[in-house]
Formats: C-alpha cells, sequence, structure tokens
C-alpha cells in the first residue's frame, strides 16, 4: 500500500472510534443543523471561528457544532441561549 492509500485511509477511519477530548471547541451555527456523517462545506463569516477552525485542523483535533437560534427579544435580535 502506498503513502497516499495510507493517508485516505486514516483520514476514513470511523469517526465513532476517536477519543473525545476533555476540553473542546465549540464553532456555533446558525441556522444549519450538522448530523453525524454529514459533510458540507463551511463558510465562516467571523475572524474569531476562523481562528477556531484554523488551530483545530492544524492540531488535527475535534471540533464541537452546536445550532444556535436568534429570538427577537424587544428590538433586538439576539441569540438563545
Amino acid at each position: 500500500m502506498d503513502d497516499q492509500s495510507q493517508n485516505n485511509k486514516k483520514k476514513q477511519q470511523d469517526p465513532t472510534l476517536l477519543p473525545i477530548p476533555k476540553e473542546l471547541p465549540i464553532l456555533p451555527l446558525h441556522g444549519f443543523v450538522f448530523f453525524p456523517g454529514m459533510g458540507f462545506p463551511l463558510q465562516i463569516a467571523s475572524a474569531t471561528s476562523r481562528q477556531l477552525v484554523d488551530e483545530a485542523m492544524e492540531g488535527d483535533q475535534m471540533i464541537g457544532l452546536v445550532l444556535c437560534h436568534r429570538k427577537q427579544v424587544g428590538d433586538n435580535d439576539t441569540i438563545s441561549k
């Protein structure tokens, strides 16, 4: 097996077998639900979120994805808790 095949096999390992770290950086998703096993192009607008993803990719680390809902409170648009 050549190096390319070994790299592809490593990338395709079963994610349920990966160890979950004690601390997990969280990336909020607005208006999009992500389910395990889904693939999608990630469009990141904020510099903070871009940095989070860049650091995770450099360290070959996991990130958590969380759906955030916006709700109208008076005249302000806020993130619900």
